[in-house]
């Protein structure tokens, strides 16, 4: 059982992690005979994600992020933003996906 938890519009990284991956295997049917099945298929869709979720974040926490003040890099990931998803910024969830679609892709090449 998995237990999520959002403020705003937090729910939106399920939602586009969850379309993104949809998208992904209802094209591998229907798609060209091109479209294999492999890990690193399932690789692109997680960096697919990661860059819409990225994209996402960074407009709907715009006012947030303006608002930070330090110049240092963590203060600009980790700050009170009003769109969370567990208890994250919403954009700082691409970070995850991007390393598992990678890590996907490389464990195809292995």
């Amino acid at each position: 059982m998995a237990v999520f938890w959002w403020t705003g519009k937090g729910y939106l990284t399920a939602v586009i992690v969850l379309a993104v991956f949809s998208a992904f295997g209802i094209a591998i049917p229907i798609g060209s005979p091109f479209l294999k099945e492999t890990p690193a298929y399932w690789g692109a869709a997680g960096i697919v994600a990661a860059a819409i979720v990225w994209l996402v974040g960074r407009k709907v926490n715009a006012k947030a992020i303006a608002s930070v003040r330090s110049i240092q890099f963590r203060h600009k990931l980790i700050y009170r933003a009003r769109h969370r998803f567990m208890s994250l910024p919403l954009e700082i969830w691409s970070v995850p996906l991007a390393i598992g679609g990678v890590a996907t892709i490389l464990y195809g090449v292995a």
